[in-house]
């Protein structure tokens, strides 16, 4: 019985352990609703390099630097701000060549290897139009991607917020 009872917790830990390293590829410092001072270390950047928007300002790195193994290379991270407040993370990318349609600079494959839900298994192959969104431990997700055939481009975009400021802001 006890043995029962050991391997089963043995299993528990293991598939927690590794769903956890799955959806954490890209582990930030930082989370939606933290205060702005947070994401200075994380991302490399001076207080004064922020982006100023009509609407919403927010600071910008290179994926290469604040995600190195993620598979998002090439790519840019913005992090939204209002009143000194993380209020969303976004996740930029545009491809023009076919040749780099792969695990290692799209976002579509990032958000393939690392969410594993119903809504993402969903989403339509790379050379179509499409997105998803869904929640997951109190964040909203939300991916999009454009494909124009003609000139071979992938443009995508992955934003992480919540609901309180996906409502408010975007």
């Amino acid at each position: 019985m006890i043995k029962k009872i050991n391997f089963k917790l043995l299993i528990f830990i293991f598939l927690l352990s590794t769903s956890y390293s799955m959806s954490s590829e890209c582990e930030l410092e930082f989370d939606i609703g933290d205060n702005v001072e947070k994401i200075f270390n994380d991302m490399g950047l001076e207080k004064g390099s922020i982006i100023e928007e009509t609407y919403l300002d927010y600071y910008e790195q290179e994926t290469n630097y604040v995600c190195p193994d993620s598979g998002m290379n090439g790519g840019i991270m913005q992090v939204y701000i209002r009143d000194d407040e993380v209020i969303g993370i976004k996740f930029k990318n545009s491809t023009y060549d076919e040749e780099n349609f792969n695990e290692d600079n799209l976002i579509y494959y990032y958000v393939k290897k690392n969410f594993k839900i119903q809504e993402v298994e969903k989403i339509s192959p790379i050379d179509t139009n499409g997105g998803a969104n869904w929640k997951a431990a109190g964040k909203l997700y939300i991916y999009d991607k454009l494909y124009v055939k003609e000139k071979l481009k992938l443009a995508e975009e992955l934003l992480i917020t919540n609901e309180k400021f996906f409502y408010s802001y975007f």
